[in-house]
């Protein structure tokens, strides 16, 4: 099995609320190959945090307690079970943009190459 390093970050939307000295440790800007719209995740999904806290307002504080939990627990869930599948429809359409711009050049060599024939026999 090969090994397998973590780097620990904060989004950039978060960090700005941390002191200066975190800037440099955990800023996305300093780890190779990281996605700067994926380390935003976790503030677009407490959005839905805000319906569920309105609802929770009446009830008691165990109960309120108990509801925010159980909706952080299914949206991390929801999160985790996502995340692969959007990582590889992403990748396959970088993939799929590779292809289109290998064939663009591809084309283009042809032709140039069919050129080159064509002084050549004249």
């Amino acid at each position: 099995m090969e090994s397998m390093d973590i780097t620990g970050v904060v989004g950039k939307w978060h960090l700005a609320a941390h002191i200066p000295e975190c800037f440099s440790k955990f800023s996305l800007n300093f780890v190779e190959g990281a996605g700067q719209v994926e380390g935003e995740i976790l503030e677009t999904l407490w959005s839905g945090l805000d319906e569920v806290s309105g609802l929770a307002q009446s009830m008691s504080i165990a109960h309120h307690q108990e509801v925010i939990d159980a909706y952080m627990n299914d949206s991390n869930w929801r999160k985790i079970v996502r995340t692969g599948g959007e990582m590889m429809n992403r990748s396959l359409l970088c993939f799929a943009d590779i292809r289109d711009s290998w064939l663009i050049v591809w084309k283009m060599v042809q032709s140039r190459e069919g050129s080159f024939r064509h002084a050549a026999s004249i």
